[in-house]
């Protein structure tokens, strides 16, 4: 249900999360396998500068889009873009895990499955039977002594057509396959 979601504010006295019943997805495959590298490049930096910039406006569902370019055979680009609104840090985790775990089952032929979770509503009635200020004093007695930022080493961030992940290739003999696959 987060995932069918937005929020509006305008003219309310708090604001609110709408989960919608059914929400289009905003996904797009381009195929640039006829690009040469330096071409794919400059439109890679192009389409994640301009991805950037368009942000979202949070009152029109989704508050996702997937972008996925072809740029090889078998080789493609996945951009996935979402409000952290919508999904934090430990919700975009699960959902990867659940992608990944999907697209695993569907290369190898498998029905995908997934552990049921908890109720997007019950989440919410969890939320909003927190105490705001028995929250602010954990995090007051957490933090205290701190007084100054915490510095960050950031690298200089390079475009993902820049970055060449490395490759392997390993062909085993029959024989190597069959005793790992007994193990």
């Amino acid at each position: 249900p987060v995932l069918r979601t937005s929020f509006h504010w305008d003219g309310l006295d708090r604001p609110l999360q709408a989960v919608h019943r059914r929400v289009d997805s905003d996904f797009a495959v381009e195929d640039w396998r006829g690009l040469r590298a330096e071409e794919r490049s400059r439109r890679l930096d192009e389409l994640l500068r301009e991805d950037r910039e368009r942000g979202f406006d949070l009152s029109p569902p989704p508050l996702m889009r997937w972008r996925l370019l072809r740029t090889g055979e078998s080789e493609h680009w996945l951009l996935w873009t979402h409000h952290h609104l919508q999904l934090d840090g430990w919700s975009f985790s699960a959902l990867t895990a659940e992608f990944l775990s999907t697209y695993e089952a569907l290369c190898f032929g498998r029905e995908p499955s997934w552990a049921p979770r908890a109720d997007f509503r019950d989440y919410i009635a969890w939320l909003e039977r927190q105490d705001p200020a028995g929250t602010e004093e954990y995090w007051r007695s957490a933090l205290a002594g701190w007084n100054e930022p915490t510095t960050l080493a950031v690298r200089p961030v390079q475009s993902p057509a820049e970055q060449s992940p490395p490759i392997v290739h390993l062909r085993l003999s029959p024989r190597a396959t069959a005793e790992i696959q007994t193990q």
